[in-house]
């Protein structure tokens, strides 16, 4: 991949994130979103993910 122009819309309209592309497996590329602390879209994404971690271990907890 090194040389090729990389899509440079890979950011978040609500912050001045940044991207970093890895190589995850040989051809295997991916990217992780930067945001900032304070982005609306980063704090709800959290807050989805720890809601759903909670949900899961009450159902284990239940289980």
């Amino acid at each position: 991949m090194s040389g090729q122009p990389i899509d440079a819309g890979l950011t978040c309209p609500d912050c001045d994130s940044d991207f970093v592309l890895y190589e995850a497996e040989p051809g295997i590329y991916g990217v992780t979103i930067l945001h900032d602390e304070t982005c609306p879209t980063y704090r709800a994404r959290e807050a989805r993910i720890n809601r759903l971690r909670a949900q899961i271990a009450e159902q284990e907890a239940h289980a």
